[in-house]
């Protein structure tokens, strides 16, 4: 069994490809790496405003991993830290992988931290635009500004 450690929010579907008998490409394989990494998760299908853990695990075949290694789109999302592929069976500590990945991606949910990080980033540049603008913060009920 390989272990495959993935920072991205989504969970990914990397596919393989035969042709089809008019000459249109098939799916072949179909293989799930599980994400949800900075998502609020559900319970009892109520929203418990609970962030997952950094990274999120996903177990696979020697087999699946070798098919892996040859999608360009996997290729692409563990060249740029968000997936971290261990072969074998070597237990590794997750923390301590997971702390060198890129930490968030594009679809990631923001939360007051990024708002203010944002605005901190703008006035060092000298935007005197931000200076009075409000900072968005989160309450239990909504999102106010």
């Amino acid at each position: 069994m390989a272990t495959i450690y993935s920072t991205l929010t989504a969970g990914m579907t990397y596919c393989t490809y035969k042709p089809g008998g008019d000459g249109r490409p098939v799916e072949d394989k179909r293989i799930v790496i599980r994400g949800g990494n900075m998502l609020r998760a559900e319970h009892d299908g109520r929203d418990r405003g609970i962030t997952t853990p950094e990274g999120v695990v996903t177990e696979i075949s020697e087999e699946d991993l070798a098919i892996l290694e040859t999608i360009p789109v996997f290729q692409v999302h563990k060249a740029g830290g968000f997936i971290v592929a261990i072969p074998g069976n070597k237990k590794s500590d997750k923390l301590k992988i997971v702390s060198q990945m890129t930490k968030t991606d594009l679809s990631t949910q923001r939360t007051p931290g990024y708002f203010i990080k944002k605005r901190e980033e703008r006035e060092k540049m000298g935007d005197k635009e931000v200076v009075n603008a409000p900072i968005p913060y989160v309450t239990n009920e909504k999102v106010a500004a």
